[in-house]
């Protein structure tokens, strides 16, 4: 195989004169997990890990390296959305790209969500190619024909997609193979597909579907930041559930659901979406832990339509356009026309921040009981709905993911022999979608039954001035 030269970069990049094979042993080498994951043969492999675990990195690195093995092969990755799969998975993969410098020939096509490496073309001509594409709508990927696909974040992605994308891999002359990346969402398709009585598994699938797991403290970038590990231990609490799923990358059942009622078959209603009176958002703050808008919209009938949803980390409120909070809202509103924005009253800067971007933000009833028990009632009677889209096989897909996934990990707190204790207080794990849900949830319940269209700093269409104002800051 011919070494790539490189132009000046900084580290960890491939040195003049080493192979990709070189490289490889040497960068992920010190990571036992990244290293087997990189070395397995399976044609269908799995890297499950803890938050900061590396393993969004090392499945752009297989993207690229086969592109660089097999020139003219064709590639798909995918993320569970759109905003997932531009502004994190498709960073990385640019970030790996970058390595080599000018030798791949990096060109992108944001219009058609492709990326070309002109510099690497089989005996035809044909250029190696990157498609992307997002989990929400699995029958757009069906028309690609790729030697390879990788799934980021793949426990937050329907496992229609996962097989379309098998589907996908058709490509002659290279090698067909796929895998996913991501960490633990409860016991759903991921774990049935690579993990479920593994241990009984005939050689022959064993050695199909590869599985790969390691901790975040696995990832030895965090030796010189014992700070980080201990932060995060204290934010997720040591041996919790929380802890085990997202540090631990284990598959953990949930008993004492708060929100045991949610159930997709009588829930998620598909498009098109009814005539709304009323919308509105919660919005729940974070930046090392996930943060989160939620959108529902109120129909005729009553009906609470859970239409929306941004779940992000290492997002700041304000000041970096197109990728802050305020940005998200501004975006939301365009789409949805949203009326308020219920926010954690516990930031009160960033509401300000809110304020001064134009957006009607007010202090959201933060009382967790009576939040969720309204919650409950609106689940009770299904008149929370889920909007899914629908594609032409009928495969339904939710408009926010990472709600429907906290519905199925939000649970009690437990009594000590592990016991759930209900109607207590749940415990602080899995809340962020929840939080922001009974954000949104308790500001619907201001609104008005008069269709009242008067708009002013304090009144918008369907809610009392008196009410809000008092929620303003």
């Amino acid at each position: 195989m011919t070494t790539l030269p490189r132009n000046d970069l900084p580290p960890d990049r491939p040195a003049r004169g080493e192979s990709l094979n070189d490289f490889c042993r040497r960068h992920y080498g010190p990571h036992r997990g990244q290293q087997a994951f990189v070395n397995d043969p399976a044609m269908f492999r799995s890297a499950i890990a803890g938050i900061g675990g590396g393993k969004t990195e090392v499945g752009a690195f297989e993207a690229i390296r086969h592109c660089v093995r097999w020139p003219g092969m064709r590639g798909l990755v995918i993320a569970p959305t759109y905003r997932m799969l531009w502004r994190s998975t498709r960073l990385v993969l640019l970030k790996v790209a970058s390595w080599w410098g000018d030798a791949l020939g990096v060109k992108e096509h944001k219009a058609e969500a492709r990326l070309e490496l002109t510099n690497l073309r089989d005996a035809n001509g044909e250029c190696s190619c990157i498609y992307f594409g997002h989990a929400q709508d699995p029958n757009s990927l069906r028309a690609l024909e790729v030697g390879y696909f990788w799934i980021d974040e793949a426990p937050l992605c329907s496992q229609e997609a996962f097989r379309v994308a098998m589907g996908r891999i058709r490509q002659p002359g290279v090698p067909h193979r796929g895998w996913i990346t991501g960490t633990p969402k409860g016991r759903n398709w991921v774990y049935r597909t690579f993990v479920e009585e593994r241990e009984a598994w005939a050689a022959k699938r064993r050695r199909a579907y590869g599985f790969h797991t390691w901790r975040t403290h696995d990832n030895p970038l965090y030796e010189a930041e014992p700070d980080f590990l201990a932060a995060l231990e204290a934010e997720y609490g040591t041996g919790t559930d929380f802890y085990h799923q997202e540090l631990e990358a284990s598959f953990v059942t949930f008993a004492g659901l708060v929100y045991k009622d949610y159930d997709a078959t009588r829930h998620d209603i598909p498009g098109p979406t009814p005539r709304f009176v009323r919308v509105a958002a919660g919005v729940d703050w974070g930046y090392r832990s996930p943060g989160c808008i939620v959108v529902l919209a109120e129909d005729g009938a009553g009906n609470i339509w859970l239409v929306d949803e941004v779940y992000e980390r290492n997002r700041i409120v304000a000041g970096k356009p197109g990728d802050d909070w305020v940005s998200d809202a501004i975006e939301l509103r365009k789409r949805w026309g949203i009326q308020a924005f219920f926010c954690d009253p516990e930031d009160a800067n960033a509401i300000q921040q809110f304020l001064m971007a134009g957006l009607p933000a007010y202090r959201a009833n933060n009382a967790r009981m009576p939040g969720v028990k309204a919650v409950q009632a609106l689940l009770s009677t299904t008149r929370l709905r889920v909007l899914t889209t629908v594609g032409p096989d009928g495969i339904p897909e939710s408009a926010a993911p990472n709600v429907v996934s906290e519905f199925g990990q939000y649970h009690w707190r437990a009594d000590r022999d592990g016991n759930p204790v209900e109607d207590a207080d749940p415990s602080k794990e899995f809340d962020h979608a929840m939080d922001a849900l009974r954000y949104a949830v308790m500001g619907l319940a201001l609104a008005t039954d008069d269709g009242a269209t008067v708009y002013t700093d304090d009144l918008m269409p369907g809610f009392e001035s008196e009410q809000l104002g008092a929620a303003r800051l």
